[in-house]
């Protein structure tokens, strides 16, 4: 009898950890989420974060490129920048279904793909998320450093110094820069992604409504017509530069990763017409048709930013306007730039310290604030330091996102595919190893060609002495 009763009791016993092993494979990340941007929020977002300063520099980068070749290397890197980007997502959530929690880190599924590789792969966990973190504080202090240095560029152009606001360092540059750091510290002030939608909102409008006076400089009929000085395609040398810009102007990682993981509806975010590929294709589409327009009109005559090259005798305030509002559009972008150094640094390093110390919520506040502050200054010194909007976009977009952005999927997906099957899927590892491959290509000779320019850059005389806006051309070789 004792057995016959034994004998249920295991089956039920069995049952159950059928049961709760079934529950456990399909433990779902998107039902336990608690995000709180909708989709059309999410997508305001993903605009604003890609068309920033990086759309001030596209027809140069067709300069660079040429026309015909500025379409074929900026159609594919942005491909495979958007693939990448979204192979990399599609891995955190499995990592994060893995470990049973809503969501991840980037350095968290960084971490537990490494540990669960291979010994050797293990070995260089730590220092993996130490190389991520450094790349995307370099990426987002670079990124708030070039808005404001087109901040001090338009201000000083607006104002009658346009010879002075780029090139080497000057006094008018500083000026400036001084000028603008509390206002650009007050707006870096707010707090959360939701409470910057109306900004993002306002921003999304302001950029696309200089661009539309832009296309209306480009259009209007003059006496001077389209240049026919552009050509359809450039030298080598300068061709990388524009690698660098394509993966800069869409490459906006950290705040990619923070709006999939407080969307309300996550799902929609990949996919085929996910809430990415929409956002991505219309960006792609509005840079490739600024960057084509641009150089057509005018040629070789076109400089590192669209609205410096913009001439109109006749419409001299509308010129004016658009420099006002593009500029108050990248001081609107700011803080959304700087959120992701926050979440890094602020809240993932600094508030666990600061916790630990039984630190009150009044004094964990007023450190926030100086530590705003002082990202506010560390941008502001980095604006000054490098001079020349195209070769900060390109340095960025080469060494940090391309890091990022092309290496980092591959890395992600190679190591957690292995981990789980070894050599058994075959075509997925070696796709990882040709995003690695070519993520590493573009990111060398990307950074090199940024480095170069930069060098011929510092060796410039006062601006007065010279000619900022071909120069680059004239010098560099490799």
């Amino acid at each position: 009898m004792s057995n016959q009763e034994e004998e249920p009791k295991k089956e039920a016993e069995k049952a159950d950890s059928v049961e709760k092993r079934s529950e456990d494979e399909e433990y779902d990340p998107y039902k336990y989420r608690d995000g709180h941007l909708g989709t059309s929020i999410a997508f305001f977002h993903l605009v604003k974060s890609s068309i920033g300063a990086g759309i001030l520099s596209m027809p140069f980068g067709f300069k660079t490129t040429g026309m015909i070749a500025g379409f074929i290397v900026g159609i594919s890197v942005a491909a495979f920048v958007i693939f990448s980007f979204l192979v990399m997502i599609k891995t955190m959530v499995k990592v994060a279904k893995e470990l049973k929690v809503p969501h991840v880190t980037l350095q968290e599924a960084a971490a537990y793909v490494m540990e669960h590789s291979c010994e050797r792969a293990a070995k260089y966990s730590k220092t993996l998320e130490i190389t991520i973190d450094a790349m995307l504080i370099l990426n987002y202090v670079g990124t708030c450093a070039s808005y404001y240095n087109y901040i001090i560029i338009c201000t000083l152009t607006i104002s009658g110094y346009k010879q002075y606001a780029e090139g080497a360092v000057n006094s008018y540059r500083a000026v400036a820069a001084g000028l603008w750091f509390l206002p650009l510290f007050s707006v870096n002030c707010v707090r959360g992604l939701r409470k910057m939608a109306p900004i993002s909102i306002l921003g999304n409008v302001l950029i696309m409504g200089s661009m539309i006076v832009v296309c209306y400089f480009i259009f209007k009929p003059d006496s001077k017509g389209f240049s026919d000085t552009w050509t359809y395609f450039a030298t080598f040398e300068t061709t990388p530069l524009f690698v660098g810009m394509m993966v800069f102007s869409i490459g906006s990682i950290g705040v990619g990763i923070a709006i999939e993981r407080d969307m309300k509806n996550a799902r929609k975010f990949g996919g085929l017409l996910g809430i990415y590929n929409v956002s991505m294709t219309f960006v792609v589409i509005v840079y490739l048709f600024i960057a084509c327009v641009g150089y057509w009109k005018y040629g070789e005559d076109t400089r590192s930013t669209i609205v410096l090259t913009l001439q109109s005798d006749s419409f001299e305030w509308l010129v004016i306007f658009v420099q006002v509002a593009v500029g108050f559009a990248l001081f609107l972008s700011y803080p959304l730039m700087c959120f992701v150094l926050f979440d890094i640094v602020w809240f993932n390093k600094i508030i666990p310290k600061l916790e630990e110390k039984n630190m009150g919520k009044k004094k964990q506040l007023m450190w926030e604030y100086l530590f705003r502050l002082g990202i506010t200054a560390l941008t502001g010194v980095v604006a000054l330091l490098v001079p020349r909007l195209d070769v900060t976009l390109s340095l960025i977009g080469a060494l940090a996102l391309g890091f990022l952005s092309l290496i980092m999927p591959g890395i992600l997906e190679f190591n957690f595919t292995y981990g789980k099957h070894q050599w058994r899927k075959p075509l997925v590892l070696y796709k990882d190893i040709g995003i690695m491959v070519i993520g590493f290509l573009c990111l060398m000779i990307g950074t090199y060609s940024a480095l170069y320019s930069l060098i011929i850059e510092s060796q410039k005389g006062p601006p007065e002495e010279a000619d900022n806006s071909t120069a680059l051309f004239d010098e560099f070789s490799f």
